[in-house]
């Protein structure tokens, strides 16, 4: 799994709470939209790697 990033303000309200992955390409990228003469702000977020969560912490 990788990192996203996570819209927490748009101008076009209905982007607020969409992600976008982060994707390998010569290094990372991203493709989002901002509106036209608009502002958008993204949070960071990781996405969890189901692999990592798989192993038992019982002792």
């Amino acid at each position: 799994a990788g990192d996203g990033l996570k819209c927490l303000y748009s101008t076009d309200a209905a982007q607020v709470g969409q992600s976008v992955t982060v994707e390998a390409r010569k290094g990372k990228a991203v493709l989002i939209t901002v509106p036209a003469a608009g502002f958008v702000i993204f949070e960071n977020i990781a996405v969890p790697d189901r692999m990592k969560y798989s192993r038992s912490f019982a002792e």
